[in-house]
């Protein structure tokens, strides 16, 4: 198993999200080290894009936590729309960035593993009905399948009326 790329607790402050130095990669070139000028060059070069792709990857999981924190805590049922592109805008990078960011990187928070990508998620709704995320709603419909008595399961409609009352 896998070891999670960022780390979540909640501190004094709220969520605190940190980089989980055992699971990312990390480069030191010894600045007393003799060689080639074009090898220690190229070295140096591949330690700076660790350094970017570690900073940046930091970034857009603060930035996922703080707009998510409450399905760290709650699950599913409280993730709410946001969408890569929505992230890239609000923090100045290109969409395929955000992508390549996420892509197989992990979260260790309170209520287990997250995977980065499951928490952008489309929005549901509007046009006078409450805007939620497409997870947020099939975990409340899989908790109302599961409280309903099997002996009288309800409607489509009953579902999708008790549903909407409850958003």
């Amino acid at each position: 198993r896998r070891e999670p790329d960022l780390t979540v607790r909640h501190g004094p402050a709220g969520w605190e999200v940190s980089l989980n130095r055992s699971a990312l990669p990390d480069i030191r070139v010894d600045p007393a080290a003799d060689g080639v000028a074009e090898a220690l060059s190229a070295a140096r070069s591949v330690q700076r894009m660790v350094e970017a792709r570690n900073s940046t990857l930091l970034e857009v999981g603060r930035e996922i936590v703080r707009r998510q924190g409450e399905a760290l805590e709650l699950g599913p049922i409280a993730l709410r729309p946001m969408t890569m592109a929505e992230l890239a805008t609000a923090l100045g990078y290109h969409e395929s960035t955000i992508s390549r960011v996420v892509a197989g990187a992990s979260l260790d928070g309170a209520r287990g593993r997250w995977w980065l990508r499951q928490m952008f998620i489309p929005a549901l709704g509007g046009g006078g009905v409450p805007v939620i995320s497409a997870a947020a709603m099939r975990a409340r419909l899989a908790r109302a399948v599961a409280a309903e008595d099997p002996q009288t399961p309800l409607s489509d409609d009953a579902l999708a009326t008790a549903l909407l009352r409850e958003t």
